[in-house]
């Protein structure tokens, strides 16, 4: 069980790009989708929190504090985000420790030798966030997410079906003194763009004119080689 949450901290939105079509056309896929999606999930959530326990456990002063992260799941989409384990905003520390957790998921869930791939969308906002779990009943579950960052993820999420595969973190909300050096992350049009699948920030010029490429074909074509782009240059987390 996620436990209740109030504070400042980065929210993450992530979906399944195209889920919808998959039910429509195919069930069986989009069943199988859904166990993939679940199964990673699950895995990546329990690592982040191993590695976690092992940090706080090692009895290290100058050790560094890991976030929490958690993250609440349902159908094709998952609402993630980080819970400071430190007095006052680390932020440094909780958009590492999420960003982390976003490169790994994606890239375990594209990759092309595990059926099926899947490409995701995913916006990140920062701000007062407050999750409740307001369980009712043996029939009935209620989960309450209040604050702008998760709003302001889930709104940006929807513009991203333009740019499958990418993830990207809202700019305006963050405090003015942060300015984001993790690497990575890009500055471009208001917002960090976090490009997760790169090996090394050396390969983003090539990597931004072949999705550029991809981005530019017709029908379904487009996803198939916007999904290849990705998977090439994808950093594959052995596990």
């Amino acid at each position: 069980m996620v436990r209740d949450y109030n504070g400042r901290t980065f929210v993450a939105f992530l979906d399944i790009l195209g889920f919808r079509n998959m039910v429509k056309n195919n069930i069986s896929l989009a069943a199988q989708t859904l166990d993939k999606f679940y199964e990673i999930m699950y895995d990546e959530c329990l690592n982040l929190t191993r590695r976690s326990a092992t940090t706080h456990s090692s009895g290290m002063r100058d050790s560094i504090v890991l976030p929490e992260v958690n993250m609440i799941v349902a159908s094709d989409c998952a609402v993630i985000f980080a819970r400071n384990t430190e007095s006052g905003e680390n932020i440094s520390n909780d958009l590492e420790c999420i960003s982390a957790f976003i490169r790994t998921v994606n890239s375990r869930l594209i990759r092309s030798d595990s059926s099926p791939s899947i490409l995701t969308t995913c916006s990140i906002a920062y701000g007062q966030f407050i999750y409740e779990d307001r369980r009712e009943s043996n029939y009935l579950r209620k989960n309450c997410f209040l604050g702008t960052p998760y709003m302001e993820a889930f709104s940006d999420n929807e513009k991203m079906k333009t740019e499958p595969g990418l993830c990207r973190l809202l700019r305006d909300n963050m405090p003015a003194n942060n300015r984001i050096s993790i690497p990575f992350f890009i500055e471009k049009d208001g917002y960090y763009y976090f490009y997760w699948m790169l090996r090394d920030i050396g390969s983003l010029g090539g990597f931004l004119k072949d999705y550029e490429k991809a981005r530019q074909a017709i029908g379904r074509t487009r996803y198939k080689q916007l999904k290849e782009v990705l998977q090439r240059y994808c950093n594959i987390v052995q596990q």
